[in-house]
């Protein structure tokens, strides 16, 4: 792999804005016009049950309609989240080191983030609502089918249909079920790879308290215990960084340290190591494990 030129970063924040836009624009207008027919509803003085069994029963037909309607638009919904995920996902993979993209990632999943308490309730109750609105016609049929016999002329037919559509809503629950436990899970990945960190933005400036993140320990000798992850471990293995291992441990200069920050180190890493060379033009560094 390789990563991604400015022309092809651009094209893929170019396409996450047009569908983050298009879901936020088609949630409105549906929700624009579950309005509209609500007020239709309750401004024509006709009772519910009457307007339901109306024309020979088929009027039932025509809420199970529109409840198929909801159970294809909550499918459109989530798949076009996924496609937001996606889309964010690569630009995320494939960014450069020195992209601002993996700083605005680690931030939003920072405490210091104002969406981040409230993202999850809005997606869910945006994403949600379509079922909701098919569930509680589908429930209000059922009352009616059940409890009443002004449907008898199309009692069989109709039973057939209400099951049909009740059975069609597990599509959008499966492409729910891929918002909420895959790609989550991907997104961790990701995450680990790309050494996204966010409490980077959620502790002081690391000058401020001498200069160490909360994983390394200053000694009593002078030298500093730090713990590495297996991503530190895998960037520090790289070959383009042999020239600057020896027996002893491994040697860190502004060259080594440019190095490991090419390499797409954590930004954890990446300040401890700032931290330990200081303003030396060489530190040795020793492994050790633990």
């Amino acid at each position: 792999m390789r990563w991604l030129t400015a022309e092809e970063e651009e094209a893929l924040r170019v396409d996450f804005r047009d569908n983050d836009r298009e879901v936020q624009r088609s949630a409105w207008m549906y929700m624009a016009g579950v309005t509209v027919l609500l007020a239709a509803i309750v401004g024509s003085g006709t009772p519910l049950l009457r307007m339901i069994g109306g024309n020979a029963g088929y009027n039932a037909f025509a809420f199970l309609a529109l409840a198929l309607f909801n159970v294809v638009f909550a499918c459109y919904l989530f798949y076009r989240s996924l496609n937001i995920h996606e889309t964010m996902q690569l630009l995320v993979m494939l960014t450069p080191p020195d992209s601002g993209m993996l700083h605005w990632e680690a931030f939003r999943r920072s405490n210091q983030s104002a969406t981040r308490p409230v993202r999850p309730f809005y997606f869910a109750v945006l994403l949600s609502l379509p079922l909701l609105v098919s569930f509680a016609i589908l429930f209000g049929l059922h009352r009616v089918l059940w409890a009443t016999h002004v449907l008898d002329a199309r009692w069989t037919p109709l039973w057939i249909a209400w099951f049909t559509v009740l059975a069609l809503h597990a599509l959008p629950l499966w492409f729910g079920y891929h918002n909420l436990r895959p790609t989550p899970a991907r997104w961790k990945v990701i995450a680990n790879l790309r050494g996204l960190e966010p409490s980077y933005f959620d502790t002081s400036d690391p000058q401020e308290d001498g200069g160490w993140p909360v994983d390394a320990i200053p000694q009593p000798d002078g030298s500093v215990l730090a713990h590495l992850g297996p991503e530190d471990v895998v960037v520090l293995s790289h070959p383009s960084l042999h020239r600057f291992h020896h027996t002893r441990g491994f040697t860190l200069n502004r060259d080594s340290l440019h190095a490991i920050e090419q390499l797409g180190a954590r930004r954890v890493l990446l300040h401890t190591l700032t931290a330990a060379l200081g303003d030396a033009e060489r530190v040795e560094i020793r492994f050790a494990h633990t």
